[in-house]
């Protein structure tokens, strides 16, 4: 997806075995979706991509 937006959309209308998700998303950022996904019970897994440096932020992800 080009934004977050779209992300979501893709996330809530779609049923893949796998996503791949990039964390710096315009708009909506990855982990969000992600917590979209998760807290509506949206379980397909997903391939987190970043170029985040800090241990905690991608532990976190």
């Amino acid at each position: 997806a080009v934004d977050g937006e779209r992300a979501l959309f893709m996330v809530t209308g779609y049923s893949e075995e796998a996503l791949i998700m990039v964390l710096g998303l315009p708009k909506i950022v990855g982990i969000d979706v992600i917590k979209y996904a998760r807290m509506n019970q949206i379980t397909v897994p997903f391939l987190i991509f970043t170029a985040r440096v800090f241990w905690e932020q991608m532990c976190w992800a």
